[in-house]
């Protein structure tokens, strides 16, 4: 039984998909069981297969590793290929246990789907009816909730990058590389898409 990282090639457009697992044979085959049952999650890799076709893409084991280096190693591997950009790779996103990389594609289409939600009259009421909702019901709500710091729905991990993409520190929150990196409030807008960058920084939700 195979512990390590492996990856999936397209060898028509070169592009990658990174993974890891315990039994890296027996991933394998169940990516290829899902890939040809047309029921895989990783829905752009699944157009692809069925575009190119299943003879044009090759498995590969790039490391082997203990388990205990799983996580850390396809997080590296991921970065170092720049697989969760469509340009490089079919990681549309990756989970590394709680780790959580979401290519900035998908964040776009989320954020224009969302914006085009809004400003539907019915489907607005809705949503905010939802978020009021939520909010009600949210057992952290709390007048002070702020500055007593008690943990808030802005508890997603976040990643700081450098402009090449390497891995420089992790957060637990934004809050926390907030108020680590100088209380930069363009870090709230690298996080929500509005801004690339800030500081020659990178900054993405892991979670």
């Amino acid at each position: 039984m195979t512990k390590g990282i492996y990856l999936i090639r397209n060898n028509i457009n070169g592009k990658l998909y990174i993974g890891s697992s315990k039994n890296i044979k027996n991933r394998w085959m169940d990516h290829k069981a899902r890939l040809r049952a047309k029921t895989h999650r990783n829905d752009y890799l699944q157009k692809s297969w069925h575009k190119y076709g299943e003879d044009n893409f090759e498995f590969e084991i790039i490391e082997k590793c203990s388990l205990v280096k799983l996580e850390e190693r396809e997080l590296h591997f991921i970065t170092l290929f720049k697989t969760f950009k469509r340009k490089f790779g079919y990681n549309l996103s990756t989970k590394t246990g709680r780790q959580l990389i979401l290519d900035e594609e998908v964040l776009e289409k989320k954020s224009k789907s969302t914006k085009k939600q809004w400003k539907n009259k019915q489907t607005r009421k809705k949503m905010l009816q939802g978020i009021k909702k939520s909010w009600k019901n949210n057992p952290t709500r709390a007048i002070g909730a702020k500055k007593s710091g008690i943990k808030r729905r802005d508890n997603r991990s976040v990643i700081k990058l450098d402009m090449q993409e390497n891995i420089l520190e992790k957060y637990n929150n934004r809050r926390e590389a907030f108020l680590k990196n100088g209380k930069n409030r363009n870090i709230y807008k690298v996080l929500e898409g509005k801004i690339k960058s800030t500081n020659s920084y990178i900054y993405i939700y892991t979670s």
